[in-house]
This record gives C-alpha cells, sequence and structure tokens, in this order.
C-alpha cells in the first residue's frame, strides 16, 4: 500500500506509517484514504509509491467489485487514477498519465 510520509510543515511523522488504498478511498469518499489523498493534493503530506504499486492499484480499482460499489464506470476510475498519479508526479517535479 502507498503510505503517507511525514507532514510537509515539519510535524512530528505519527502519520507516515498509515497505509492508503485507493480501492477504499474511491469505495469511501468520506473515510481515512481519501482524506489522506485529498490532504496529499494540498501538499500537506507526501505520498509514496513505485510503478508496480501503481499498476496493482490502477488493476484493483478498476476490478468490478470496487468500480461498482463506488458507483464509477472505467473512464471514472481512469480519471481517478490519472489524478492520483499527478499527486505522486506533482512531488517528484515530474508528470505521469496513463498509457
Amino acid at each position: 500500500m502507498a503510505r503517507a510520509a511525514a507532514p510537509a510543515s515539519g510535524a512530528p511523522a505519527t502519520s507516515s506509517r498509515r497505509p492508503v488504498s485507493l480501492a477504499a478511498a474511491i469505495r469511501s469518499p468520506t473515510g481515512a484514504s481519501a482524506g489522506l489523498l485529498m490532504a496529499a493534493r494540498r501538499s500537506e503530506v507526501t505520498l509514496l509509491a513505485n510503478v508496480a504499486l501503481a499498476l496493482e492499484y490502477e488493476a484493483t480499482c478498476q476490478l468490478a467489485e470496487h468500480r461498482l460499489a463506488a458507483g464509477l464506470d472505467l473512464d471514472d476510475v481512469g480519471i481517478f487514477i490519472d489524478s492520483t498519479g499527478g499527486i505522486l508526479a506533482r512531488r517528484l517535479g515530474g508528470s505521469a498519465s496513463r498509457c
């Protein structure tokens, strides 16, 4: 699972080991995983991931089990994955998009 790194503000890293599940975030937009993604979008935390993990999350989020529970179609999931990749890339100073 992706992990949220210490807050950019230099606050204690007490939340640095909380896993972020993208499937949980799309299924429960008011839950903790979605909250961590929103904090990362605001640059309050840094998400850490690698290519293999990103591909696994993309495949997992595209499963009917998760898409249907979230009320999303494949295009919606693609937008979500692209947005999350953009958050990761912004922190790395690059760009990310699906193939």
